[in-house]
């Protein structure tokens, strides 16, 4: 919501946010009021304005909040767009989870390592997917001028996340976001050259796409982490995630798609990677990682989806 005007009646505060946040639940004319009061005086203490009798007066300049960037309704257009995919795609929820599993237990069996290393991109892009993240893992046209690749190499390759919805961090606004995913299907130990690979890609995609906010990880089937070298390197900025990471993320998705719950979306993914990032925490296992996404879901749920009442 952005105002200009100088004056405001304080009584329109709770119908804009109600039609913009929950548009399809019943408010009493004490709720209205309560959000009224409440919202104005937050904004007269944060000195953005003055109250005048029934009046919200502005100080000067203009006041935004609630924008579509922020965490809660970026969140909840990704939801939408992501929901009517899912259903469209999958006659039920469970079947959310076989191909992921499908391609994992191909990722196991096979001994070539270049087959192997497809594979896994593959698997991937696939949990991705269902997250609400476009994948590439070739390039296009666009790109033809660009120094974007996505060629597999020995055990690995990478794969380029994408979510094409605006997004703020504290200091900037981004018109997308990604996550530059360098992928290694052994099961060996993660080294310095691995999170290299991943920044080089993070460098590559934001030349590529202009104005993203691109976050580098590393998706492994190794079930030792970092060796020492790539402990080294990772920090400040590059995560690793086992490959079991996704499975249960889509196994999440499964669950709160079934139980017609707002979705795991790419806005709250990225928000957990920057809060693993932060604490310094770059070898989150499955559990760490899972419940700290179960608990973003919670915390951030600041509307209900309901289905829109269809006049006769």
């Amino acid at each position: 919501m952005c105002v200009t005007a100088e004056q405001y009646s304080r009584s329109r505060i709770p119908e804009i946010l109600k039609n913009k946040f929950w548009p399809n639940e019943p408010w009493s004319h004490d709720d209205s009021q309560v959000v009224a009061d409440s919202y104005s005086k937050w904004l007269e203490l944060l000195r953005l304005v003055n109250l005048k009798d029934d009046s919200v007066v502005w100080t000067g300049g203009g006041v935004s909040a609630f924008d579509f960037t922020s965490l809660a309704e970026l969140a909840y257009l990704q939801d939408r767009t992501l929901y009517d995919k899912l259903v469209e795609e999958f006659a039920t929820p469970k079947n959310i989870l076989d191909e992921p599993h499908s391609l994992l237990q191909a990722v196991s069996s096979e001994k070539d390592d270049k087959k192997r290393g497809e594979l896994f991109e593959n698997f991937i892009a696939c949990c991705f997917g269902r997250l609400g993240f476009s994948s590439r893992q070739r390039a296009g046209a666009r790109e033809a001028a660009s120094k974007l690749s996505f060629a597999s190499n020995r055990g690995g390759g990478d794969v380029a996340l994408l979510s094409h919805f605006p997004v703020r961090t504290l200091d900037k606004e981004f018109v997308g976001s990604g996550l530059a995913c360098e992928a290694k299907s052994t099961e060996g130990q993660v080294g310095s050259k691995a999170v290299g690979q991943a920044r080089n890609l993070a460098v590559k995609m934001r030349e590529a796409f202009q104005g993203y906010f691109v976050q580098p990880i590393v998706v492994s089937r190794s079930a030792f982490g970092f060796d020492q070298s790539g402990r080294d390197l990772s920090p400040p900025e590059v995560v690793l995630l086992p490959a079991n990471t996704l499975l249960e993320a889509c196994k999440l998705q499964k669950e709160r798609l079934e139980e017609g719950n707002s979705l795991l979306v790419p806005a709250y993914f990225h928000a957990v990677v920057e809060e693993h990032v932060k604490k310094e925490r770059l070898e989150p296992t499955v559990d760490e990682f899972i419940s700290s996404l179960a608990a973003k879901l919670e915390s951030e749920k600041k509307w209900k989806l309901t289905e829109p009442r269809v006049s006769p």
